[in-house]
């Protein structure tokens, strides 16, 4: 697969926060593992796995942090492999826990959507013992405490852990600390990929782009805030990759049109063809580049790559309209709660203490056809209400609605829509 590098990566040397030499004790290939404790295990949070309970296991440590778009995308397969070997192998998820804890929060949210069983941990002091300077990073012990590899997700496979376990050598690139204490360089290969020439987070900035195929993982950017510190798109079309770039921080007083507009001579190079799926990776470290600026680079690549100019207009566009046609009704659901709770999905949902602007955007993430939801009922109170229906039919909203004296009704506003333009400058690069 061809992978292409559509901005400078600059070098700069981040060095970890570790104690004094005596106290690192990092993985060394085919010597004993230094002992160790794991402490932030159990459900509480309160349990310490040691490395003398380990003994007579095979072990696979798998480092991670919420930052880490590879290690999460990679936590659905190390499950399905625990599971497979589970009357021999252990292995261990050590999260980076950061001062406001939302690693855990983050876990658990994916522990939930891929139904993982994984032993997990929550243990800053052992990535600085260790030395692990980036992520992800998988240690493999075997029953008598030696390190057989220290290794990538790649490496992690039915063949190489049936071979682990029977006590054989197996393939493997060598993320060992020892290995990248080396700089070597290889001309012919890209810059820093695979440890070409320093370790491959020693950037300033760093974006990929590259053709999305069977077996790549998937996943969204999430919500881009002035503190996003990168940008994940993977298995997106390019009207999506657009509409990140532009799109997805930009409210100015208007909702935002969820169809981009095409002014272009060929508009079919947008639609989702599985042939036309990209993976584009943004990322920068902490505080050097942030959020918008971060979208300001991901317009110029795009734009040089695919050669579509774009902007944001306002016009006036379609839209459902939340109103109110009895008060008194409505009144009669006035919260009660000093607890702002909400949950939505496409059964319904409900919600407490809750905005009418709120409800409305609710309602607009499911409605079909999908035009924004905007709250026109000019009420000033919070609201308690539920609903238990299909979300994407739009008669069976209404009645609901109605129930609680309010109603949706066809309507048009002005809206921020996205402009997709033919860009005239040669581009820096060919799609092909």
């Amino acid at each position: 697969m061809k992978t292409i590098v559509t901005s400078i990566m600059l070098i700069f040397l981040f060095t970890s926060v570790l104690g004094q030499e005596s106290e690192s004790v990092y993985p060394k290939i085919g010597e004993k593992i230094a002992p160790f404790q794991l402490t932030g295990a159990g459900n509480d949070g309160d349990k310490v796995i040691t490395s003398e309970q380990l003994k007579g296991k095979f072990t696979i440590l798998d480092f991670w942090s919420k930052y880490c778009g590879a290690c999460i995308a990679s936590f659905p397969k190390m499950d399905s492999l625990q599971k497979s070997f589970s009357d021999d192998l252990q292995t261990i998820l050590i999260g980076y826990l950061d001062d406001q804890q939302r690693i855990k929060s983050v876990f658990d949210l994916h522990k939930r959507k891929n139904n993982l069983n994984l032993t997990t941990v929550y243990d800053t002091a052992v990535f600085n013992r260790f030395r692990v300077h980036g992520v992800p990073h998988l240690v493999w012990i075997d029953k008598s405490g030696i390190v057989k590899a220290v290794t990538l997700p790649q490496d992690a496979n039915k063949e190489n852990i049936s071979k682990f376990i029977k006590g054989e050598d197996f393939d493997f690139e060598d993320m060992s600390f020892d290995s990248r204490k080396k700089t070597n360089f290889d001309i012919s290969k890209p810059f820093l990929i695979k440890g070409n020439g320093g370790q491959e987070d020693n950037y300033l900035v760093r974006s990929i782009l590259t053709k999305w195929e069977e077996g790549m993982p998937i996943s969204g950017p999430g919500q881009i805030t002035k503190r996003t510190k990168r940008i994940e798109c993977l298995k997106m079309n390019i009207e999506s990759l657009y509409h990140t770039a532009f799109f997805t921080n930009v409210n100015n007083g208007s909702p935002n049109w969820n169809f981009p507009i095409f002014e272009t001579k060929d508009s079919l190079k947008f639609k989702g063809d599985d042939n036309l799926f990209y993976c584009y990776s943004l990322s920068s470290p902490p505080g050097f580049i942030l959020g918008v600026q971060l979208q300001r680079i991901m317009q110029n690549e795009l734009k040089n790559y695919f050669g579509y100019g774009a902007r944001i207009e306002k016009r006036d566009l379609p839209c459902w309209k939340l109103v109110v046609i009895n008060k008194q009704n409505l009144e009669e659901f006035k919260s009660k709660s000093s607890d702002k709770i909400s949950y939505w999905d496409d059964s319904g949902g409900y919600v407490y203490n809750t905005a009418m602007e709120n409800i409305a955007s609710f309602i607009g993430s499911r409605l079909k056809p999908a035009l924004n939801v905007v709250d026109a009922t000019y009420i000033d109170f919070k609201i308690d209400m539920g609903f238990n229906i299909d979300m994407s039919d739009y008669e069976s909203v209404r009645r609901a609605l109605k129930r609680y004296g309010l109603d949706l009704i066809l309507s048009s506003t002005q809206q921020n829509v996205l402009v997709i333009t033919d860009f005239q400058d040669e581009r820096l690069l060919s799609r092909q």
